[in-house]
């Protein structure tokens, strides 16, 4: 039986059209409302995020936050949060700082810039758990990245006394993967040093003698560790061949042999002059400085840039002169014009006429050009003091001695 005849189904489609259209065509201008007030909002939050950035270079901070204010107020994007939290660490408000690098990665979360600044912004404010929660994500993100794993093994022995064992796998796990990252086996010997574990980190200098026999910061730390273990005829042997060596530490190597023997330290030292001066003439090319020298024995033409943080060779060279580098090189992060990437690093050693470094991590760019093929950077000229006489072209490196 029929419920509804044709008539009456008729009627009820019609009731219903007529209660239904207006509310569909409600909401239909309302949702077109909403639309074009957030595409608005959007272009207006651009705009004024635009006026922030310029002010900000010019140095206007008040007009700045000004601005930034307003944009936040009309979209909340991550650029704006960040932009906001570098403000407030330039004007020293760390603790307003934090809510902002928060805020940019919730909005981002697998931005390593922001991660790796709320991780330090985090120590800085003594949100530990934080840090760790962000720095943990740095590491599943790029976990060939070794620089990172150190800071966070730090982070978790600094301040979490009961995660001592989680901080000593993270760098095992260094020494392991990127054995030639100094770093790593300094922090692993110190952290056992630190615990009264003099075996463990005695044990830890003697594996990294494998790598580093003749650098001179291994070469002191090895001498400390087996003074500590009472093995003086072995620390009074590393000592004199540190000393021999005419590094930064002839100096404390000196003091520290002196203390053991009971040797005068000027006739330790003999006829050696405590200061060693390299000079080598660079070209001056459209204000940039250029010299000659070589990379892992080859010759190479590099740029000196007192700018740049690390030293670089090009992916170019590296092919060229068929030096290693493959997919599971360790990785750092650098900061371009163009933000913060990661790119594969090797070490290496490099010579200038009589001046010569080893073991020097170095990243590998696509920054090759006609005018030069690497770029020696601030983990190279930072150890020196740096002189340079444009007039005629002379480049000078004093080596510093440490007291």
């Amino acid at each position: 039986m029929k419920i509804f005849k044709t008539k009456d189904k008729t009627y009820i489609l019609t009731k219903m059209v007529k209660w239904k259209l207006p509310i569909i065509l409600v909401l239909a201008i309302l949702l077109v409302s909403y639309y074009y007030m957030s595409h608005k909002n959007s272009q207006e939050a651009d705009f004024l995020f635009a006026i922030a950035s310029d002010s900000y270079r010019e140095g206007d901070l008040q007009k700045t936050e000004k601005y930034l204010g307003m944009a936040l107020k009309k979209k909340r994007d991550h650029r704006f949060y960040y932009a906001a939290f570098k403000l407030l660490i330039d004007e020293g408000r760390n603790s307003e700082a934090n809510y902002y690098i928060d805020e940019a990665i919730k909005r981002s979360p697998n931005d390593l810039n922001y991660l790796y600044l709320g991780a330090q912004s985090s120590v800085a404010a003594n949100r530990i758990d934080n840090a760790i929660k962000y720095m943990e994500k740095v590491t599943q993100i790029v976990p060939q990245n070794y620089d990172h794993k150190l800071y966070l093994a730090e982070i978790l022995y600094v301040y979490k006394k009961d995660k001592l064992k989680e901080a000593i796998n993270l760098l095992e796990e260094v020494i392991s993967k990127d054995p030639h990252n100094y770093y790593g086996w300094e922090y692993l010997s110190n952290l056992y040093l630190n615990e009264d574990m003099i075996e463990e980190s005695y044990g830890v200098r003697k594996k990294a003698n494998k790598y580093f026999l003749v650098d001179p910061r291994q070469m002191l730390g090895f001498a400390k560790v087996s003074l500590k273990l009472h093995k003086n005829n072995e620390t009074i042997n590393i000592l004199k061949k540190l000393i021999s060596k005419d590094s930064e530490y002839t100096l404390t190597a000196a003091k520290l042999l002196s203390s053991l023997t009971g040797e005068d330290i000027d006739r330790i030292l003999g006829k050696k002059i405590l200061k060693r001066i390299y000079n080598f003439n660079f070209i001056l090319d459209s204000g940039t400085m250029l010299v000659d020298g070589s990379f892992e024995g080859h010759p190479i033409r590099f740029l000196i840039d007192t700018g740049a943080s690390h030293s670089v060779i090009s992916k170019n060279f590296i092919e060229k002169t068929s030096l290693s580098i493959s997919r599971s090189s360790p990785v750092a992060q650098y900061e371009t014009a163009n933000g913060v990437i990661q790119v594969p690093v090797v070490y290496g050693n490099y010579s200038i006429g009589d001046f010569v470094v080893t073991n020097v991590r170095t990243a590998i760019l696509d920054s090759s050009t006609s005018r030069h093929e690497g770029i020696i950077g601030q983990n190279i000229l930072s150890k020196y003091k740096v002189s340079i006489d444009n007039r005629n072209q002379v480049l000078t490196l004093e080596m510093p001695y440490y007291d």
